[in-house]
């Protein structure tokens, strides 16, 4: 006798837990009176990723670690002669982070296999200052 089963669709969501210690520096130079370029550069390793998965409640994995991450900033500040007031920042960033895969296996050894991520976040930023 064949037995008959059901199989339901159901959505499966992973939230990524990642700490990083951010290393880096940052440095600003005037290059004429009205201009100023600076520097933002930031390593981001992993010290503790892991992923849980849902519906599987409860069930975290580990994650291998990244050392790769890292950000580059270098923003551009534009103040008028006239009016030091008020400024305009105009700030190109670039971000690559990895999320690694799982290391994870069952009781009798078979590793569960969820591939790693690659993110790669670019743009621009401006924005209108005033001081006061």
């Amino acid at each position: 006798m064949a037995e008959k089963v059901n199989v339901e669709a159901a959505s499966v969501k992973f939230d990524y837990i990642e700490f990083y210690v951010p290393v880096g520096f940052l440095v600003d130079q005037q290059v004429i009176s009205s201009l100023s370029i600076g520097l933002n550069a930031q390593w981001m390793p992993q010290v503790f990723p892991m992923v849980k998965i849902k519906p599987l409640s409860g069930a975290r994995w580990d994650l291998t670690y990244q050392w790769g991450n890292f950000s580059v900033d270098m923003p551009f500040t534009i103040t008028p002669l006239k009016n030091k007031q008020f400024s305009l920042i105009i700030d190109p960033f670039f971000e690559y982070w990895r999320d690694g895969h799982t290391t994870a296996k069952t009781n009798r050894g078979l590793a569960l296999n969820l591939p790693g991520n690659t993110y790669l976040f670019a743009g621009v930023n401006v924005n209108l200052a005033f001081s006061f």
